[in-house]
């Protein structure tokens, strides 16, 4: 090979390996770009799937009344149980706050319900040595029950 055709070959050569850098660090910056696109993407898609289920949720359909007789029914299984049962080891109970907890529109419909709050046992008042907290979920309680007897 000639001399001067050699020196067009090495030129060459470093010219398109600098080039070939460029080129694949272009196609890194891209790839890297593709799978933010695709994350946004896919974050979007959950999101607008969660929103029309909860539009088209059935549960969503029953009347206030229905939904707050099911409630009761899951706080007050027999006559035994109650909406808060605060036991003699530091044991609590409390099937009405749970409910709550599922979403925000349960949580509105049971805040709005405050008989669902008043039926309260205390087997001991050591309880509250035992399990400081409980104190405050007995006040939530009793503020949740609003003006509605105790039981």
């Amino acid at each position: 090979v000639p001399s001067d055709r050699l020196e067009q070959i090495n030129a060459f050569v470093t010219d398109t390996s600098e080039d070939l850098q460029r080129y694949d660090r272009a196609v890194i910056e891209m790839e890297r770009q593709l799978v933010a696109i695709q994350n946004a993407r896919d974050d979007l898609r959950r999101r607008f799937d969660n929103a029309q289920s909860l539009i088209a949720s059935p549960i969503r359909n029953l009347p206030l009344e229905a939904l707050s007789e099911i409630f009761s029914w899951c706080c007050w299984r027999d006559e035994s149980s109650y909406s808060l049962s605060l036991g003699k080891e530091g044991s609590v109970s409390c099937p009405t706050l749970r409910l709550s907890w599922v979403c925000s529109w349960w949580r509105k419909c049971i805040q709005s319900s405050p008989d669902l709050w008043s039926s309260i046992e205390v087997t001991s008042s050591r309880i509250f040595h035992l399990n400081p907290s409980s104190i405050q979920l007995f006040r939530m309680y009793l503020s949740n029950s609003e003006k509605r007897p105790l039981d």
